[in-house]
């Protein structure tokens, strides 16, 4: 019995391998020398991916376990040969295959790349000025307007997501004792020298009750590496004229000097801005207790003109030490404002005017240093601040 198994094995072998069909060749570079790693493809009749095979150091190509009928070889997405393999092949072997490498001119390419201009941290919103382009012909109290979360309040100032009047800082400075303050202070800065803006909701506990409407920090640019004189002139491109806004074209004038003295890194900005705005409003109050009804309407026009300058200075004594030395002085030239409120009872003929004309000139000055140490290679620093102001 033992032996009859082993015989009848050995009859049946020729037949296994007969049936094995086998496809191979070369693939080669115009030198004759062997193109490697070459992906090369065995396609059905109807040009169905059947089997892929890479080349070897040799160049050499092989496809195994075949049965008889036609395929296509493919090199890349190029069908370039018809094979047929009969009942008796056992091996067919395709002549050698040349490629060749060609040079190709492309038209221009360009790549476009957008930058985030917000960027969301843990406790604030950031946004970067320079990547905004409605910033063009602003200063820094109407581009707060357009920013994210800050909307007018009634009484012609700014809110952050609808709550008190926020704190104001520049350069982490707080500027203004009230409202009308830092409004006249940011109307007199142009959005040019800002380099960027941080609108935070939750305010460390430093701020106290200040921080509680918010905190809009202004970060000026520093360290410029040119000097420039510029006019600009600017305005609402859709005014909501008869709601609030600028309904007239803000103009001013500035300069920037900046020079490099060794170690001493100095800048200079001076700007001078003139604006009108007018702001109305209308508002009812209804009674549960009667029929009144008081009708009240606002009209608010003002005249400002201001001026700023700022110098920032900053000296390093090696790579680790260096020492800021800013300055600020913010004035406003006798501005103009005219307020009308008028007060109607709709169900009686009670009624009052109240005209307000104010003459408002406001002066501020900072002074400031701070003193920077790198703390290691990572660039952490530590800042030591003195304000003056």
């Amino acid at each position: 019995m033992k032996y009859c198994l082993i015989f009848t094995f050995s009859l049946l072998l020729p037949t296994i391998s007969y049936c094995q069909k086998q496809i191979g060749g070369r693939i080669l570079k115009d030198d004759n020398s062997p193109a490697k790693f070459i992906q090369v493809s065995l396609l059905k009749a109807d040009s169905t991916f059947l089997v892929a095979s890479l080349t070897d150091s040799l160049g050499q190509y092989k496809f195994d376990s075949l049965k008889s009928g036609s395929y296509y070889i493919s090199l890349g997405k190029i069908i370039y040969q018809e094979i047929e393999i009969s009942e008796n092949d056992q091996k067919i072997s395709v002549e050698d295959t040349y490629v060749r490498k060609k040079e190709i001119l492309l038209n221009e390419v360009k790549i476009k790349a957008f930058k985030n201009s917000i960027e969301r941290d843990l406790d604030k919103l950031i946004v970067k000025i320079d990547d905004i382009i409605l910033s063009k012909g602003r200063n820094a109290f109407e581009l707060l307007s357009i920013l994210p979360g800050i909307k007018y309040s009634p009484n012609g100032g700014l809110t952050v997501n609808g709550r008190g009047t926020p704190l104001f800082l520049i350069d982490g400075k707080p500027i203004g004792n009230n409202g009308k303050q830092s409004t006249s202070i940011l109307s007199s800065m142009s959005a040019e020298n800002i380099d960027k803006i941080e609108i935070s909701t939750t305010p460390s506990s430093k701020y106290d009750s200040e921080g509680s409407g918010g905190i809009i920090n202004i970060i000026t640019k520093k360290n410029k590496s040119f000097s420039d004189i510029r006019t600009t002139i600017g305005g609402q491109l859709f005014p909501m004229k008869g709601i609030s806004g600028s309904d007239f074209l803000t103009k001013g004038i500035g300069a920037n000097f900046a020079f490099r003295l060794k170690k001493l890194n100095t800048n200079f900005t001076l700007d001078y801005t003139k604006s009108e705005n007018i702001q109305n409003s209308r508002s009812e109050r209804y009674f549960k207790d009667s029929k009144s009804i008081i009708e009240n309407i606002r009209n608010l026009h003002t005249n400002s003109k201001s001026l700023s300058s700022r110098l920032v200075s900053s000296y390093e004594i090696n790579k680790k030490i260096s020492i800021d030395l800013s300055g600020s002085i913010i004035a406003t030239i006798p501005s103009k404002s005219h307020s009308k409120e008028s007060f109607y009872t709709l169900d009686s003929t009670t009624s009052s005017d109240l005209n307000l004309k104010t003459n408002l000139r406001i002066a501020s000055i900072n002074f400031g240093t701070s003193h920077t140490y790198t703390v290691s290679t990572r660039r952490t620093t530590c800042l030591i601040p003195e304000d003056y102001s």
